[in-house]
């Protein structure tokens, strides 16, 4: 039944790399207007070979996880730098507020899957 595992890891990486793609938009911002760049650096994680091992073992899933936890967790500080940086105190209390925490745990839940989530 090793069909099922490997759908999973699949999905997985498909997950991650669909999250890389809103990363390298941040990353890249406004020097890449129309994401050409972005979607360049995603295609290119997506297809690398060095994934290979990490889709087609199961034993790697937990990197995957880690991937997956890391990404949101810094889709969401960006989200929550992005909400603080409005004007207005009540913007930014509730911004605080709602996905700090949901930032920070986001990381720890990545780094219980991998460490490698740390860095």
């Amino acid at each position: 039944d090793e069909l099922h595992f490997h759908a999973v890891n699949v999905a997985s990486h498909a997950l991650v790399t669909l999250l890389s793609l809103p990363t390298y938009r941040l990353l890249f911002g406004a020097s890449d207007p129309k994401g050409v760049a972005s979607f360049t650096a995603s295609a290119l994680f997506a297809t690398h070979p060095i994934h290979t091992d990490a889709v087609s073992s199961i034993v790697s899933r937990g990197e995957m996880l880690s991937g997956i936890l890391f990404l949101l967790s810094f889709l969401t500080y960006a989200l929550l730098v992005r909400a603080a940086s409005r004007p207005g105190l009540l913007a930014k209390a509730s911004a605080h507020a709602a996905l700090l925490p949901l930032s920070v745990g986001l990381g720890m839940a990545g780094m219980l899957c991998k460490e490698q989530a740390l860095t």
